[in-house]
């Protein structure tokens, strides 16, 4: 059980960073797209 709670907050973790390497790329294309 504790190995299986463990490997769920990893997994959150790791999809937090995404999102923001999501968001970062959006953002620069958004930046782009306004000049």
């Amino acid at each position: 059980k504790k190995k299986k709670t463990n490997n769920s907050t990893k997994n959150k973790k790791k999809k937090k960073t995404n999102n923001s390497t999501k968001n970062k790329s959006k953002k620069k294309t958004n930046k782009s797209k306004n000049k």
